[in-house]
């Protein structure tokens, strides 16, 4: 697939709706999916000062939702008894 699946056009409530792990990559960028959601990625990068490229690229990128689980701090597990 040569094209992205999301542009700056693109709403918060799109990408989660497109595919709801996505909310990882949204929430990394410091990105409010529960409030802003009505609002373009576009609106979101400037509000929040950074890059729309940075966005799209982390949404954009194959197996995005896995990569920003990666990331995020490995659960606690109770110790065995």
């Amino acid at each position: 697939m040569g094209t992205s699946r999301f542009t700056g056009a693109t709403t918060v409530d799109e990408v989660i709706g497109t595919d709801a792990m996505l909310n990882r990559v949204l929430s990394a960028h410091g990105i409010d999916t529960c409030c802003g959601g009505g609002l373009t990625l576009a609106e979101v990068a400037e509000a929040q000062g950074i890059e729309l490229s940075q966005i799209l690229n982390a949404l954009n990128t194959p197996g995005a939702p896995s990569a920003a689980a990666a990331q995020s701090p490995p659960a606690l597990q109770a110790a065995a008894p």
